[in-house]
């Protein structure tokens, strides 16, 4: 049985392919053949990382989508906030920072990752760079609870450390079984809200 890349569908597999031929199909049908050679890409990416340990495994994640190129959703999707699933960030080529950090969150669960090791973290960028928001997001893995995370990032292209990367300013995070929530005033910020529902979107895709 094959993997299916999908938030609320993860089934068991074997390591011989993380996807189906008629998925690849569907992907070159809804977008193009390069669309397809960017999902064969990831699908050997995944069969390769099985074997290696969590850390490599972060590594091989992060490099592959760290190639797709970075569009904003106003110019990509014509909306304002498009939270992709990984098949149409893979298939459409681009995405922005959402799209990288949960397509990320996916395939390291995919390989085993524990889901209490990831979160999503929701960041304040302290960049002069125009090219992105302010308003970021990125993905965190922790080693252990206590332990300072590992920052999976689509702007520093590097695994790094939390305390190596002054330019941001954590807010809060969040993963599919729980959410580590920043009080502002002791009440819930709009963002936060907002955010969680279009997580909860992708959740139900």
């Amino acid at each position: 049985m094959c993997l299916i890349l999908m938030p609320n569908s993860i089934l068991q597999a074997n390591t011989a392919s993380f996807i189906t031929q008629i998925q690849l199909k569907n992907i070159i049908k809804t977008y193009n053949a390069r669309a397809g050679k960017r999902l064969s890409l990831w699908n050997k990416m995944m069969i390769k990382a099985t074997g290696l340990s969590e850390l490599e495994q972060l590594k091989a994640v992060n490099d592959y989508f760290n190639r797709i190129k970075y569009l904003s959703d106003k110019k990509h999707w014509g909306k304002g906030d498009y939270w992709a699933t990984a098949f149409e960030f893979i298939g459409s080529g681009a995405g922005d920072c959402e799209d990288f950090a949960t397509a990320k969150y996916f395939s390291l669960k995919l390989l085993g990752v524990a889901d209490k090791k990831l979160q999503l973290s929701y960041v304040k960028l302290k960049t002069r760079n125009k090219k992105y928001s302010s308003n970021h997001m990125l993905l965190s893995y922790f080693t252990t609870p206590d332990a300072e995370p590992i920052l999976l990032d689509n702007v520093n292209l590097r695994l790094k450390f939390a305390s190596q990367r002054p330019d941001i300013t954590p807010i809060f995070s969040f993963n599919a079984s729980s959410l580590l929530k920043s009080k502002h005033r002791g009440k819930q910020s709009k963002t936060e809200q907002y955010n969680l529902a279009n997580w909860q979107k992708l959740l139900n895709k």
